[in-house]
């Protein structure tokens, strides 16, 4: 779709379209449409938005320290 540049009648014409077109895809012939990218130039999107990293290996959260109290703990 060229955003803009085409008429309000295309535009129109591809959003009534585009959601019938992909629930048939899902539906029927099983193909599974993981992302939805909308870009009017090429230019707009990068190799990371398309197939980003993967992180395996996340660290665990790391307990903060006890605070030094003053004086002896007292039971409550």
């Amino acid at each position: 779709m060229q955003g803009y540049k085409c008429s309000v009648k295309k535009r129109m014409l591809y959003s009534t379209c585009k959601a019938p077109l992909l629930a048939g895809l899902e539906e029927d012939l099983k193909i599974e449409i993981p992302k939805k990218i909308e870009i009017e130039n090429t230019e707009e999107i990068t190799e990371n938005q398309l197939h980003p990293k993967k992180i395996l290996h996340q660290p665990r959260f790391a307990k903060p320290k006890r605070a030094q109290a003053r004086g002896a703990r007292r039971l409550l």
